[in-house]
């Protein structure tokens, strides 16, 4: 039968426009989202379930347990709680665990809570609680500890170990003192505990870290070199800041005849200022020489250095050697004492008697960062130091060169930090915007 108008009466009509209305109503519900602020550790019971890949599409899993494979951040023994960082999303999950929660090592024995380290990767299984009923460490990580001279390209998302390149994720967790850091907060002094499955890296541990070193009245060593511990050798320049490895070290400092030392415990994360005061200078005498060389246009160098012999030379009391260079002639070399207040040296160079020479080519690497420059943005007002040697105030700029270059920040009332950059040998200037600095706790003196 043919339906008309005739047949609809008006209570069809009312149903229909009804309905329409709450399927309109549940698709703009459903297109919303919740804007609270995610919490920095995702309660257990939100976890998702992570099935295996290998598992086939007749295997059942138990619908009452949530699993997930995640990196150990976080353990409070007095409240029985953890946190995990999952390798897969990189969410970090608080999850409650009880004296009767199963924990094992990757060797399936039992430990205690105590026993875990943070770092380490763990094959969780919750109740749909979020209480953990099994806390198993997983047998597919490879551990490696007493790393030095660790790599990070942020670019790339490259991890390096010696010459082995592995890559991280932005699920990667980094961990010193207990708490999450950057990446390119590792220092290549630092000591480090690296996990990973397979050329992924997961988490990365800092067993020994690194502190600041800073003088005071050291104005007479200037120009000389400061020995850390025969860990480090540096030259002294005025306001210099050093990243140092953490533990205790004899600080040399020695410019010519003038030496002083001092013993120190460097902290992580923490400045200490050594004081080199109580060292003063010796008064040194000099002594005035003028050279005559032939031929003229010899290049002289006193002590390793080239020098401008066209007028007298102020020299210390004492030995120097001098060696003179010029085309078509041999090289002169000499060890002279400057023991008179003036004195005139005539040096005639011998003449060789070769008429052709031969030029040779050396396959050299063209420097593609020469006229550019490296700009530091953030944080704004701070002190910056490339290599331990000041640079200036933020906003600063500083010559681009190629390599590693450690990055340091000081300001008054904030805790040192430095950063570890890679540039490249590439054309173009550089751009670098870093994390505000925090409020500092302590600063450490040493007077030893």
């Amino acid at each position: 039968m043919k339906i008309t108008k005739e047949h609809l009466n008006i209570k069809d009509i009312k149903l229909v426009v009804i309905l329409l209305v709450l399927v309109m109503v549940a698709g703009l519900m459903a297109g919303c989202s919740s804007s609270t602020k995610k919490s920095a550790a995702v309660p257990g019971s939100s976890i998702l379930p992570i099935y295996s890949k290998t598992n086939s599409s007749t295997e059942k899993t138990n619908s009452n347990e949530i699993k997930m494979t995640g990196v150990l951040t976080y353990l409070d023994a007095t409240k029985l709680k953890m946190h995990f960082v999952d390798v897969e999303s990189g969410s970090e999950y608080e999850v409650n665990y009880t004296g009767g929660t199963d924990i094992q090592n990757k060797h399936q024995s039992i430990i205690a809570s105590s026993q875990m380290a943070l770092g380490d990767v763990f094959n969780v299984v919750c109740n749909k609680s979020g209480k953990a009923l099994t806390i198993f460490e997983s047998s597919d990580v490879w551990e490696n500890s007493g790393i030095t001279n660790f790599g990070v390209n942020e670019a790339s998302l490259i991890m390096t170990i010696g010459t082995t390149n592995y890559k991280y994720t932005s699920s990667t967790v980094t961990l010193s003192n207990n708490s999450k850091i950057n990446p390119n907060e590792i220092m290549s002094q630092d000591v480090l505990t690296v996990r990973g499955i397979g050329k992924t890296i997961y988490s990365v541990t800092v067993d020994r870290g690194h502190g600041y070193v800073r003088f005071s009245g050291y104005s007479p060593f200037v120009g000389g070199y400061v020995d850390i511990g025969t860990k480090l050798i540096l030259l002294v320049s005025e306001n210099m800041v050093v990243t140092a490895p953490e533990g205790e070290y004899k600080i040399a400092m020695q410019l010519g005849s003038l030496q002083g030392s001092k013993t120190v415990v460097i902290q992580r994360d923490k400045d200490i200022t050594v004081d080199f005061s109580e060292y003063k200078a010796e008064v040194v005498k000099t002594g005035a020489v003028l050279f005559s060389v032939t031929p003229s246009n010899a290049v002289i160098y006193i002590d390793g250095s080239q020098v401008d012999y066209s007028k007298e030379l102020q020299l210390n009391y004492g030995s120097h050697t001098v060696i003179l260079k010029a085309n078509n002639y041999t090289t002169y070399s000499e060890t002279f004492i400057v023991n008179s207040v003036y004195e005139k040296k005539i040096i005639d160079m011998v003449s060789t008697s070769t008429t052709s020479t031969r030029s040779t080519k050396s396959a050299t690497t063209a420097d593609l960062t020469s006229g550019y420059s490296v700009n530091i943005k953030l944080p704004e007002g701070a002190a910056v130091y490339v290599d331990s040697v000041y640079i200036g105030i933020v906003p600063v700029s500083f010559t681009k060169s190629s390599g590693n270059k450690v990055i340091s920040f000081t300001k008054s009332g904030c805790a040192t930090k430095s950063y570890t950059i890679s540039i490249a040998n590439a054309t173009g200037d550089l751009n670098y915007s870093f994390p505000n600095m925090e409020a500092e706790t302590a600063t450490v003196s040493a007077t030893k």
